[in-house]
């Protein structure tokens, strides 16, 4: 069951995390976990507003503005990519 990205209010991301760009991609570490992810050039985007601790309605609102599409139409892409950055342990609730 996919979270209500309307519902979040506040978070945390995990300044523990070490992340490196190479080329178009990054790579994130996280060494409490021992994950690594790679993310794309839109999951990077995303990874970075999060590690501003950007609320998550202004998130939507950057990545509409910035892809030039609906917000409608990117909702499930950023609640999934949301929904793993918990699982991941790169930002808590």
């Amino acid at each position: 069951m996919a979270i209500d990205l309307s519902l979040i209010e506040s978070y945390q991301f995990n300044n523990n995390l070490k992340s490196r760009t190479l080329g178009n991609v990054l790579m994130a570490y996280n060494p409490e976990t021992g994950e690594t992810m790679e993310l794309n050039d839109t999951g990077m985007d995303i990874f970075n507003l999060l590690r501003q601790e950007i609320p998550i309605p202004q998130i939507l609102m950057k990545l509409t503005e910035q892809y030039e599409v609906a917000q409608e139409d990117i909702l499930e892409d950023v609640t999934e990519f949301i929904e793993r950055m918990i699982t991941q342990g790169v930002i808590s609730l």
